[in-house]
């Protein structure tokens, strides 16, 4: 009992550690253009829509996303009344739980110990918590992931009905959220056929009744539309284009992404020497105890680890797709698994050496966050909130319009990259009841917003006569009586 006690208050020590780094300055989480089009999305569907599908995956890709993630968005901008961090909020809690399930699964698998080493790398990871603090559909992946090989584990683990339920809704949610979800598909068809989990009448109907109602919407959308978006995205598939690397060279570059992705989720680092010796010694370390592990629990882990690793690798060497960042989300939890069972076999097996090696990296895995995470809060600390500014530089711009018509002219946010986030504008002064006109007016209020300090007026601004100023933290907004330029 007092063993089980100790269990609980350090499970709650360590998830209320997560809690309180992943949530703490919450609301400096960046507000962009995309989640402006985002919420405006969620707005539209819990307002007047139930069936719809979400923005392009890219500029230059007409595939639309599946519309859960705003279904999920809807309800937690409702929630919070519309405030701008909302999605950060729901991307970290989803995530968040998601890690305990996954907690409380490698500890029947492994060991607490095992289990409290993956989730604090895990909890601790700067680059993690930057992904899971930022609302993007591509980050729910993580929850997804995490359900999905823990709720397939139990299934095969416990032969219950309601775990194949949760392995095939879980599956759903996380290939809505991300074109790269697609690959659990291949992933439960080959887990299912090395391990043969039991399917049962009840488990498989609810399932699938419920992946069903999940994708209903899409499904309605596309039997409006003739298909349009399915067939987009397997053309998208059919038709890539040739790579310009022999299969070896696309092989050399994906490892290599996959040491960078390695060094930054683990250390927030670059891939250097030194945490690309560590990756290799997991790769070396999956191998093995695949071959040799100390329990069929333990064997099904790695497995999933190799399958997961394979898929991932595989689906970028078939084309000459560099993929970007936010791809490796998919493997996060493989990368701190592999992290951790390495960690705990080394101090459970290794000698003075071994123990001292762990040792040595826990360290510098806690050390090159902590040092990211102070970066973070001291800048945090000096330049103050920029979507708070921007909320009290909307209250302003009201305030001097009136009741006469505005018009806002916007510069880029980011130095060298022509972002406005116009939507994310748009949304501030939709939540504050009165929106800007998207056209150009004859009369009426004219406001210049310069996003970044010390930035210069265009040139048709510097020979008008501003009517006042007012500065908000980074930004300037600059007022003009607007009467027939």
């Amino acid at each position: 009992m007092a063993k089980k006690k100790f269990f609980y208050c350090l499970t709650f020590l360590i998830f209320g550690a997560i809690f309180a780094l992943w949530f703490y300055q919450i609301k400096f989480t960046c507000f962009m253009d995309d989640q402006g089009r985002d919420f405006f999305i969620a707005k539209e569907i819990f307002q007047r829509r139930f069936v719809g599908l979400g923005p392009p995956l890219s500029i230059n890709n007409a595939v639309h996303l599946p519309p859960l993630y705003y279904y999920i968005l809807a309800a937690f901008v409702f929630l919070f009344s519309g405030a701008y961090w909302a999605g950060s909020v729901m991307v970290a809690a989803l995530n968040l739980a998601g890690l305990l399930f996954f907690y409380f699964t490698l500890k029947n698998a492994f060991s607490w110990t095992m289990a409290a080493l993956a989730v604090l790398i895990f909890g601790l990871s700067f680059h993690i918590a930057d992904f899971s603090r930022f609302a993007a559909n591509g980050n729910l992946l993580i929850f997804g992931s995490l359900i999905f090989f823990s709720s397939f584990y139990w299934w095969w683990k416990s032969q219950k009905w309601w775990w194949l339920t949760m392995t095939l809704v879980s599956a759903a949610v996380a290939v809505q959220m991300h074109t790269i979800g697609f690959l659990i598909i291949p992933s439960l068809l080959i887990l299912w056929l090395w391990w043969r989990p039991k399917i049962s009448w009840p488990g498989l109907v609810s399932g699938l009744f419920i992946v069903f109602c999940l994708f209903l919407p899409y499904l309605v959308y596309e039997w409006r539309y003739d298909f349009s978006n399915s067939r987009q995205f397997i053309g998208s598939l059919i038709h890539q284009p040739q790579p310009t690397l022999s299969a070896r060279e696309l092989m050399a570059r994906n490892w290599t992404n996959l040491q960078l992705s390695f060094s930054e989720t683990i250390f927030n680092q670059k891939a250097v020497w030194w945490p690309a010796a560590v990756f290799w010694s997991l790769i070396v370390f999956l191998v093995s105890n695949f071959f040799f592990p100390s329990t069929k629990s333990q064997r099904w882990w790695f497995s999933a680890a190799g399958v997961w690793l394979l898929l991932f690798t595989g689906f970028f060497l078939k084309s000459n797709f560099l993929p970007s960042p936010h791809y490796f989300i998919f493997i996060f939890p493989v990368i701190v698994f592999l992290t951790a069972a390495l960690l705990d076999y080394g101090w459970l097996k290794g000698k003075n050496i071994g123990r001292l090696a762990v040792i040595i990296l826990l360290v510098a895995i806690t050390w090159f966050n902590f040092l990211s995470w102070q970066k973070m809060w001291r800048e945090n600390s000096v330049q103050g909130n920029f979507n708070q500014q921007m909320e009290q530089a909307v209250d302003w711009m009201i305030g001097e319009s009136d009741d006469s018509p505005m018009e806002i002219y916007l510069l880029s946010a980011r130095e060298n990259w022509p972002v406005i986030n116009r939507r994310a504008w748009d949304w501030l002064f939709d939540q504050a009841g009165k929106s800007p006109s998207n056209k150009s007016l004859s009369t009426g209020k004219y406001f210049l917003v310069l996003q970044r300090p010390n930035q210069l007026s265009p040139d048709e601004f510097t020979v008008r006569t501003p009517v006042s100023q007012k500065t908000f933290g980074q930004m300037t907004v600059v007022e003009f009586e607007k009467n027939n330029w």
